[in-house]
């Protein structure tokens, strides 16, 4: 819309310190619609989304304009390019590596895209740069660095999906210590600089072993606070055949420890 009018002081009691014009408002005499519009799907300023994914996804440019993913976006841009200045002053290169690759083998299945040049031959897409950090490596670039776009033709899951972004590292001539150091120094350095938040100097280790004997997993959640508990005792002395059997053979048996979890019904 286009307004015509005079700009006046606002009352005492409408004044909105908020605002740069919060002090004054316009006294409309004349309006005019230069472009109409829609009615919106959806309300972009609401504070809690009411709207489907599908609805969102549909009209994405709206959905951006939502404060909180505004926030996201901008929060992004600050870890990458945190991210980027603290691997430059660790000596590390940003290196960016080819997209269109020959298929290798991997944890998961290749995108492919067909080559115009070559009938009936296709390029993959990289579920990793993994060969070409190493022939960097070969190569002499010992530090090498890039915020790699992976592409794993993977069914939608929690902890799977079909493109990430990842900040993707490769070292030569270093122990499991050097890069601990590294990694825990990014992460601090990040959270610091675009959260405000302090992390530790060093980050609690699990071997694998301690990880797999008190959680189950090698990937553990340890704020989960429910930790498996031997009891192989017990289950060896009890009539259970599928316990007893399995302490007979010298495996183990173990079991969550719910506190309280005897009077709930």
């Amino acid at each position: 819309i286009a307004v015509r009018g005079l700009v006046n002081p606002r009352p005492a009691d409408a004044i909105n310190p908020e605002l740069s014009t919060g002090e004054i408002e316009v006294d409309v005499r004349e309006l005019r619609i230069l472009s109409a519009s829609e009615p919106l799907p959806f309300q972009v300023n609401e504070e809690h989304m009411l709207a489907g994914e599908d609805l969102r996804l549909q009209y994405r440019y709206l959905d951006l304009r939502r404060p909180e993913l505004a926030q996201m976006l901008a929060l992004r841009h600050r870890a990458a390019m945190t991210a980027r200045a603290h691997l430059a002053g660790q000596g590390f290169l940003e290196i960016e590596t080819p997209l269109l690759v020959k298929p290798t083998p991997e944890g998961a299945r290749d995108y492919v895209v067909p080559s115009r040049v070559h009938h009936g031959r296709f390029y993959a897409l990289p579920q990793s740069p993994q060969l070409y950090k190493q022939t960097l490596m070969i190569a002499g670039c010992d530090r090498y660095f890039q915020l790699a776009r992976c592409l794993r033709d993977e069914d939608l899951r929690a902890d799977r999906q079909p493109e990430h972004t990842q900040i993707d590292i490769e070292m030569s001539f270093v122990r499991e210590d050097d890069v601990f150091q590294l990694i825990e120094g990014l992460m601090g350095h990040v959270f610091k600089e675009v959260l405000d938040v302090a992390l530790a100097a060093t980050f609690p280790r699990l071997t694998y072993d301690q990880a797999m004997n008190r959680f189950g997993t090698d990937k553990p959640d340890t704020r989960f606070g429910l930790e498996l508990v031997d009891v192989t005792g017990i289950g060896a002395a009890s009539d259970f055949q599928v316990f007893k059997g399995m302490a007979e053979v010298g495996g183990c048996v173990k079991g969550l420890c719910l506190p309280g979890g005897g009077v709930k019904s």
